[in-house]
């Protein structure tokens, strides 16, 4: 069996802002997703020999401050937003999108089929290439919840992804089989 913990990058100041971030723009994290990643390394409670991570500078920095040794998987980036990224997107009452995942979810230019299957092959590395155990992987909050309602074979509606939206340097615990399939899944219970 194969135990992800499903972290999301700590706080930057594009999240302050509510700017999609997106997979083609960066930013690092600020002072607080530095003091949010070292209380998650605190949380996990694990001792990780390495970390798998988005190729995006604040996944990086995130992985990198809870353990040394980290491997970029470019599977892992963030959902494609086209022109939106970079942009601030309002969200909330009287706006167009309730919800930040709301915006996620109609502003998306990555088809489904494609976010799905990079998915599965970043999980699929990580079984190739690693023994049974606990496995530290940071990404992006669209992309956890997207892989969690995949891996549950559930709806990816904004509804349903709101359940599994994760705060920054909140994460989600999966154990998952060989094959890569859901065995289990503890949703929600490390949010900072």
């Amino acid at each position: 069996m194969y135990t992800m913990h499903l972290l999301r990058h700590g706080r930057t100041a594009w999240n302050d802002e509510y700017r999609f971030q997106g997979s083609t723009r960066d930013v690092p994290l600020n002072d607080e997703g530095r003091k949010e990643s070292v209380a998650a390394r605190i949380r996990l409670q694990r001792h990780f020999k390495k970390a798998y991570a988005s190729p995006a500078l604040r996944a990086q920095e995130t992985a990198s401050i809870i353990v040394p040794e980290v491997e970029v998987l470019d599977d892992l980036i963030e959902a494609h937003f086209g022109s939106s990224e970079g942009q601030i997107v309002r969200i909330g009452r009287g706006t167009q999108y309730p919800t930040l995942i709301h915006a996620c979810v109609a502003l998306q230019k990555e088809e489904h089929d494609k976010l799905s299957e990079r998915i599965r092959h970043s999980f699929r590395h990580i079984i190739t290439h690693e023994k049974h155990g606990d496995h530290l992987v940071v990404s992006h909050g669209y992309l956890i919840a997207y892989a969690v309602a995949l891996l549950k074979n559930e709806s990816r509606s904004a509804e349903n992804l709101l359940k599994y939206y994760l705060a920054n340097a909140g994460f989600h615990v999966i154990t998952l089989d060989e094959k890569g399939e859901l065995i289990s899944a503890q949703l929600h219970a490390h949010q900072p």
